[in-house]
This record gives structure tokens, sequence and C-alpha cells, in this order.
């Protein structure tokens, strides 16, 4: 019952401050982007492309970010491919001391089956709240490295069952599908292969451009969006100790086919969601990717920066926005506090 008078509380100050086009608390959900490096090539995400490895941000300057965004609801670490950095399990750890927060979701490509074991087995050791791993698999057996671009479809699966093997009750192990027109023709294949593998909770996100990632366009036909989402909607692929995931999954998929008949709801970008990137910079969201504000201009006091001229110019870019993108998506149902 706390946690749920937690978030309704976090939802009141966000809906609060859209009304009024001013932050009146810090966001409900933070997605920390710690590093461009990536062990994927895959077709629909050209991060790794991207090579500024020396200037992304230390685990110093990490963990001075962190004692200054408040207490999020959700925290998400994303990349990139956050198992390659060295210090991955540092900045877990101090995002567990430092900021606690009710839900840690993990996005990883799970191609590193004993490092990312290590990090979480180190990461549960000492965390309270609920931990979500989601592994990206958007294609199986012999056609995955056409879509990720390396042979790694063993690894994955390899992966998945060592943290499975963990068994912990604070721990979900979840999948992410992102369905695209690389592999809109197969995704029932793609998805019966994937509940082969038992995962605690599955995702089937529409992909399209994000500028964050420097992803290019490759959203799949409308047809192929709605013959998806109407197989996925309902569909028993979330375990017990996913319950929100699942009504936030579900949600999803009657958003994105609202979205397909000019249905849309109001966007939180910049208010009750933000991107940190791995270089300090906070964005409004993964798709617009407008910037708010540098943490290392700003002493990293993220409340200047949440503050400042620059963030609320990119919150009135994002009014009136939409996208597919889960992650911002999840925030904006529980904002408008309806499907």
């Amino acid at each position: 019952m706390k946690e749920e008078i937690l978030l309704a509380g976090n939802v009141l100050a966000c809906r609060a401050s859209r009304f009024l086009n001013k932050p009146l608390s810090y966001p409900l959900n933070v997605s920390l982007s710690v590093t461009d490096r990536c062990n994927s090539r895959c077709k629909t995400c050209n991060v790794w492309k991207r090579k500024a490895y020396e200037t992304e941000l230390s685990t110093w300057e990490w963990e001075q970010i962190l004692m200054n965004i408040g207490h999020p609801y959700w925290i998400s670490i994303s990349g990139g491919e956050p198992m390659m950095r060295p210090d991955i399990a540092d900045i877990l750890l101090l995002v567990e001391k430092i900021v606690h927060p009710k839900k840690l979701s993990i996005a990883t490509n799970g191609l590193l089956p004993e490092t990312t074991l290590h990090v979480i087995e180190r990461l549960l050791a000492s965390r309270a709240g609920q931990t979500i791993v989601n592994l990206s698999i958007d294609e199986v057996d012999e056609k995955y490295t056409s879509v990720r671009g390396i042979d790694g479809f063993e690894k994955v699966k390899k992966t998945l069952y060592l943290l499975k093997g963990i068994q912990s009750k604070k721990l979900i192990v979840g999948v992410n599908i992102v369905l695209s027109r690389h592999n809109e023709e197969r995704l029932p294949y793609i998805y019966e292969r994937v509940m082969e593998l038992d995962p605690d909770s599955v995702i089937c996100e529409v992909a399209q451009e994000k500028k964050a990632i420097y992803a290019p366009a490759c959203s799949p036909k409308r047809e192929s969006v709605i013959a998806a989402v109407t197989k996925l909607l309902g569909s028993d692929s979330q375990k017990k100790k996913a319950r929100l995931i699942r009504s936030l999954r579900d949600r999803y998929y009657r958003l994105v086919l609202n979205q397909l008949d000019g249905k849309k709801i109001d966007c939180f970008a910049g208010i009750a969601s933000c991107i940190i990137s791995p270089h300090g910079k906070v964005l409004n969201c993964s798709v617009r990717a407008d910037c708010m504000g540098d943490l290392r201009e700003d002493g990293y006091d993220f409340r200047k920066t949440w503050k400042s001229a620059l963030a609320s110019d990119s919150r009135d870019k994002a009014r009136g926005c939409y996208c597919s993108d889960a992650g911002s998506n999840y925030v904006n149902i529980l904002c408008n506090c309806r499907p």
C-alpha cells in the first residue's frame, strides 16, 4: 500500500507541473544512459557508431548526479550496452544506496552472460526494491544475426537462464522485442520462441526513429502493428510478480492502437520523465532528444538544470507529441490516469 501511495503522490505532482507549466517536483522516472559502448550492431539502433567514450561520465560524476536527482519512483539503466562499463556494478550500487528507487530496470542485449550474472547478484545482495532485467531479443535462432548484427542468440539464452537461476522474488527477468520492418513478418514465430524460454515478462515495442540512440526510421507497416498488438493484447506473458508491468503493457498496446486512429494522450516528457546521457546532458525523451541542460556545466546540480529556461523550452516542444516508445509511454499512461 505504501508503494501505491508514493506512486499516486508522484503522479499528482507531475500532473500539477504540466498544468502549471513549471516543475513542482523531480521526475517520476529517470533513465540513466550510462554508455554508448555496444557489442551489438543492430539495424534498429546506431548508438554503437558514437565513439566519444573518453568523455563519458565517470563513476564519481554519476555519484554526484545521483545525490541531486531526488528519489524517483523508477530508475531505468540503458545504453549502449550497460554491462560493457567495468564500473556498472558500482553505479548500480550507488543508485540503490543514494536513490533507492522502488523500481529499477536494466536493459541489456544479454551478450555477456557471466558479467551480467555477477553484476545482478551483487546488486540484489543490497537491493530493497524490485529489479527488472530486460533482455533484447528481436529475432531468434539463425535469424538473430540478421537483425542484431552479431551471432549471439545462444549467449542471450544463457544469460536468461543464469538470471532465472537466481530465483529471487525481487528480480524480474524479462524480454523486450522491438517490432520493426526487419522482423514484422516473423513476429508470431519470434514471440512463440521467446515464450519457450519462460521469461517473467515480455513486451513488444513498436520501432520508430529515436534521436537519443541514433535509431533510423524502421517502423513496421500499419497492418503489421495492428496484427501484432491484437495478438499480444491480453496474452498471458507476465508472471504474478510482474503485475504492474502486465498492466502497463496491456495499456501500452491499447495506446498504440488508439494512436493509429489518431487518438493520443498528454505527453509528460521533461516533466515526469527524462534521460541523462552518457556525457551528462539531460534530454526530455529518447525520440525528440531535446537538450534540457548540461549537468557538468551546472555543477551536477540536477535541480538547477531541471528548472532552467532551456528545460522549460524543451517541455514546450514536447507538448502535443506522441510516439510508440514504451518507456516514455509507461510514464504517460500513469500520469494520464487512463488507458
